[in-house]
Parts: structure tokens; C-alpha cells; sequence
């Protein structure tokens, strides 16, 4: 009922969220002719701030899916090399940081949905961009790996906590760091992220250490039904224990 009653609030803020973003640009055309006055800047805060909520009920939506177990998934054969690089070009605030390397060179074909892959693709590269150390490097590598290929993004930065790392890809669930520094989401890309992996018969894991490297790694498989063994998300006592182990590590000192 949980899940049920979250997709339809999701679905139904979508229709107002539409109209404002319909009107927003309506106006931003009008206010085009006189880019000095500070009522295009004030439109243009509108329709930034509709585009965040939009892709806030998208992750609600996706999310109650996920739980459900009624995500929609279209996989068909593709060149991953190729996806990836497209990916890359259009993410933001990548230029000029993001090295990717393919082992062997030339195509490299698998069975999944090109939109979920890039979606799942967009988040960690916004991860790496925002929890990165600024003007590093960030590494991504499609790697084939006989009945799968493996896809890894890296960047160096303060890195994850042992005990964060426990309750990384369970909802809502977001670091110290990102609270601390105000970081916009709500939580939910890498469980969303995982949850869209192991849909397509891959899994997705994560190597961090402090003050040095993190690398998230994903498997997709090369054709249909040969996907590896999916891991099933943390059970809600799992997650109540990580989050107890948690609270004990990150507690102030008496």
C-alpha cells in the first residue's frame, strides 16, 4: 500500500509540474528580447527548479517500481563502447575531466536498455563530479568480461566510509558529507542505479578508499538470459542494522 500510494502522488504531481514548465519556457521566450532584465533571470529559476522536482518524481516513481518489482525494462543489442562515449559527452560538467578507456578497442556488444544505461551511467558520473576532488580526472572503463562486460567509473576525492558504505544503495539514504554540505537529491540514484542493473541480469557494486580512490563497478550481460545471478536488496532488518551500526560510529563523542 506503501509503494502503491507513493507512485500515485508521483504520478499525479506530474500534471502540475508539466504546466509549470510549460509556462516557465512560454515566458523565458517572451523575456528572450531583454536578457537585462531580472525578470528572465526570475523565470529562469522556475523552470530550473521545475526541472529538479520533475526528476524527483521521476526517482519516487522508479523507486515504488522497483519495490514492486514493475520496472520497465526494453534491453536490445548494443554497442556499449559507444553508448558510453555518447553518455560522457552530454553529462555535465565533464568536459575535459573524463578519460575513458575500452579493453579490447572496437565494439563491444550487450543486451540492455539504452535510456536505463544512460540514466544509470548520468548518476554516477554526477556523483563523481560532485564528490570528486575538483580538476581530477575521471576515469571510466568498459571492460569485456567472457559471458558479461563490466563497466567501472572512478574518481579520486575523500571517498566513502566503511560504515556509509554499508547503507550506500539503500533508499534515502545519503552521506554525511552530503548533508553536511547541502547537497541537493533525496537519496535515491544509487538504489534506483542498482535496482536497474540487476533488472537487466547484471549487478553493481562499490570500491572506496578514504581520502584516495572510489570506483563503482556495473556488469551487464552480452545476450539474453545470460545475466549474472542478481543480488537482492537489503532486507529491511539489514537496513535498520546498518543504519543502528551507523549511528554508533558518527556519534559525538559524551
Amino acid at each position: 500500500m506503501r509503494e502503491e500510494w507513493t507512485s500515485i502522488v508521483a504520478h499525479d504531481l506530474r500534471q502540475p509540474i508539466t504546466i509549470v514548465t510549460l509556462t516557465a519556457a512560454a515566458l523565458s521566450k517572451r523575456y528572450a528580447a531583454r536578457p537585462s532584465d531580472g525578470d528572465a533571470k526570475l523565470v529562469e529559476r522556475i523552470g530550473s527548479a521545475a526541472a529538479r522536482l520533475s526528476r524527483m518524481i521521476d526517482d519516487l516513481l522508479d523507486a515504488s517500481r522497483i519495490e514492486a518489482n514493475r520496472l520497465d525494462i526494453q534491453p536490445r543489442e548494443l554497442d556499449l563502447p559507444r553508448l558510453v562515449a555518447e553518455v560522457v559527452d552530454r553529462a555535465p560538467n565533464t568536459a575535459g575531466r573524463c578519460v575513458v578507456s575500452v579493453q579490447p578497442l572496437g565494439e563491444i556488444h550487450v543486451f540492455a536498455d539504452p535510456e536505463r544505461i544512460e540514466q544509470v551511467l548520468s548518476n554516477l558520473l554526477s556523483n563523481a563530479v560532485k564528490y570528486g576532488d575538483a580538476g581530477t580526472d575521471i576515469h571510466v572503463d568498459v571492460a569485456s568480461r567472457n559471458d558479461h562486460v563490466e563497466v567501472t567509473v572512478t574518481n579520486r576525492g575523500r571517498g566513502i566510509t566503511a560504515p556509509e558504505l554499508a547503507l550506500l544503495f539503500s533508499r534515502f539514504s545519503r552521506s554525511r558529507e552530503a548533508r553536511a554540505g547541502g547537497t541537493p537529491g533525496l537519496g535515491l540514484g544509487l538504489y534506483i542505479s542498482r535496482g536497474l542493473i540487476e533488472a537487466q541480469g547484471g549487478r553493481m557494486w562499490v570500491k572506496s578508499v578514504p581520502g584516495a580512490e572510489t570506483s563503482f563497478h556495473f556488469t551487464l550481460p552480452r545476450g539474453p538470459g545470460e545475466g549474472e545471478r542478481s543480488v537482492a536488496p537489503p532486507s529491511a532488518r539489514e537496513q535498520r542494522d546498518a543504519r543502528d551500526r551507523h549511528a554508533r560510529t558518527t556519534a559525538p563523542p559524551r
